[in-house]
């Protein structure tokens, strides 16, 4: 009986020491995205973390965090793991990947009893290619603790800035 009592004892000790984690520490992200000095909408933007490692100090790692901009080319971070819609992502560094693509070919319609036909997709670009790989982005961003604002200027020619 006492051996039971001590066990219960002790999970009781542990779980109030260890308490309920809440998820990782999010950091609201928004801002806007131009292509040439024009609001882009419908464009995709990802922060892709730099590095994956678990931060020694809250045990958490960067997340992969997107968002989809609106008409004025405003965008809003959610991540998956990072708690409410449009929560945004963890501190630290980030590769920025932005595009915007629409698919220019569809498989034709399938005749009943005969398999569908796979069709490669082809896109159409509205903002350079180099912008959607992590490789090629070249576009790169530290978040931090608070409110995170950051305007992206995209160039046609592949160039860009960068606005806090």
């Amino acid at each position: 009986m006492k051996y039971k009592q001590t066990l219960w004892m002790i999970c009781l000790i542990l779980v109030s020491l260890l308490g309920c984690r809440k998820g990782p520490d999010t950091q609201f992200i928004e801002g806007v995205v131009k292509l040439d000095g024009v609001p882009l909408e419908k464009a995709t933007v990802t922060f892709a973390p730099k590095s994956t490692d678990y931060d020694p100090e809250t045990l958490e790692r960067p997340l992969l965090a997107s968002g989809v901009t609106d008409e004025k080319g405003y965008y809003r971070l959610s991540s998956v793991g990072g708690g409410q819609i449009g929560g945004g992502t963890t501190v630290g560094s980030y590769v920025v990947l932005i595009v915007k693509k629409e698919q220019t070919n569809t498989p034709p319609p399938a005749k009943p009893g005969e398999p569908s036909i796979s069709v490669r997709p082809e896109y159409k670009y509205h903002t350079p290619k180099k912008f959607e790989t992590r490789d090629t982005s070249g576009i790169e961003v530290d978040v931090v603790k608070g409110r995170n604002h950051f305007q992206f200027d995209l160039q046609s020619d592949g160039g860009f800035e960068i606005e806090k």
